[in-house]
């Protein structure tokens, strides 16, 4: 047929579904393994993150414990070696009630799971160096204690994805130590608003008091660190009559029966009852600078000698301090040593040379002045506001038990 067009026809195939949908599913497959993977990854990291914190919590813990032990009065009636294995027990038995991620605590009450891998008491030469080493010889100031979990130790912590590739379980490890200097104090450093010192204004010879630890003395009384009540009744710590202290004298020098001015050369009976319940405020230091120290002074060849601090006398052992010391009996305070004295009543001048930790137990203030006492027992003392540094210038005085590293 001329004059006609012909047009050709090419029919495509029908499509049937979409080709990449296989694609899709296979890439979802790998995306959701690896998100399960990573999620898997992180629970078992999470875990052993919160299982490593549980551990260093429960070593801080037994640390601090330990070193409580070792600051106790305990240490007034035992031997080193009985208080540090004291010491050594105390921190076990603290490490036994934490519980590293369920773990440790056994319900078995006979049975105690050990997760505390060494204790050690001992002597740091300063505490705030990280690397210091430990010493076992000396005067012990320092507390360390390592936590474990793993075979050998507690029970090593579970894992849960890492079961997949074998990994059922895993070991942390935590250390701490502790710091307690109890013959460094050499002052006080009272802040506003801060905490209360436990310095009292009274003073005590120095040779009565190192004849006190030598030989011994009168033990009449008992305190409870349970209840905090002081008793008749022997508790192996001896007791010293702080007044008078001079037998005949009417006092340490004639009108002095041992207290000082902290503050003022003239304080009221009031500011020393206050003293006496609360201890030196801030204001109370600022004639000092701030802070009631021991300063070091030279010798006659021009050397560092001995650290003191003059004060000068109050008036005496009032009637109206019976209202203050009912209120402190049986709780631990600082008073002061002096290895010198001058002057009658209130222009008496001490000088200081040690402070050290007491326990009034008994006291009276009224009648002849030979009848008056206030008596005290050798007792621990931990003080925020201390100050410390090298030298034996204090006995049973220390800055609260406190984590170094």
């Amino acid at each position: 047929m001329s004059g006609q067009t012909k047009v050709l026809i090419i029919a495509r195939p029908p499509i049937v579904g979409n080709r990449r949908a296989g694609t899709t599913v296979v890439l979802a497959a790998a995306v959701f393994f690896f998100l399960v993977a990573f999620l898997a990854f992180a629970i078992d990291v999470g875990y052993l993150c919160m299982a490593r914190s549980q551990a260093q919590h429960c070593a801080d813990a037994a640390a601090l414990a330990a070193g409580l032990e070792m600051v106790s009065d305990a240490r007034l009636t035992q031997n080193l070696a009985t208080l540090t294995a004291s010491a050594a027990t105390k921190a076990h038995e603290c490490a036994a009630l934490q519980d590293i991620t369920r773990t440790v605590v056994n319900d078995d009450p006979d049975i105690t799971p050990e997760v505390i891998e060494t204790v050690a008491i001992g002597r740091l030469d300063n505490p705030s160096n990280p690397a210091a080493t430990l010493f076992p010889s000396g005067k012990p100031n320092a507390a360390f204690v390592k936590v474990t979990c793993d075979q050998s130790h507690g029970t090593p912590i579970p894992l849960f994805f890492a079961r997949i590739f074998g990994i059922a379980t895993t070991a942390v490890s935590a250390e701490a130590t502790v710091a307690f200097d109890t013959d460094k104090t050499v002052g006080f450093k009272v802040e506003e608003d801060g905490p209360p010192c436990t310095l009292m204004p009274f003073v005590v010879e120095e040779e009565s008091w190192d004849n006190l630890l030598a030989n011994g003395g009168p033990d009449d009384w008992t305190y409870n660190p349970q209840t905090g009540a002081v008793t008749a009744g022997p508790d192996g710590i001896p007791e010293l009559k702080m007044f008078p202290s001079v037998p005949n004298s009417g006092g340490v020098t004639p009108g002095n029966f041992g207290t000082v001015d902290i503050g003022g050369n003239d304080n009221s009976a009031a500011e020393l009852e206050r003293q006496i319940v609360e201890g030196p405020s801030a204001a109370d230091l600022e004639p000092y600078g701030g802070e009631l120290r021991l300063d070091s002074v030279t010798d006659d060849a021009g050397l560092p000698g001995v650290a003191v601090l003059d004060l000068n006398g109050d008036t005496g052992l009032t009637a109206s301090m019976s209202l203050a010391l009912p209120q402190v009996v049986g709780k631990p305070r600082t008073i002061m040593l002096y290895n010198d004295v001058a002057g009658t009543g209130d222009t008496t001048w001490f000088t200081i040379c040690r402070f050290v930790g007491v326990r009034v137990v008994d006291f009276k203030t009224t009648g002849a002045f030979q009848n008056k006492y206030v008596l005290i027992q050798p007792a621990m003392v931990q003080d925020p506001t201390v100050i410390t540094e090298d030298g034996d210038t204090s006995d049973f005085v220390t800055q609260p038990v406190h984590l170094v590293r």
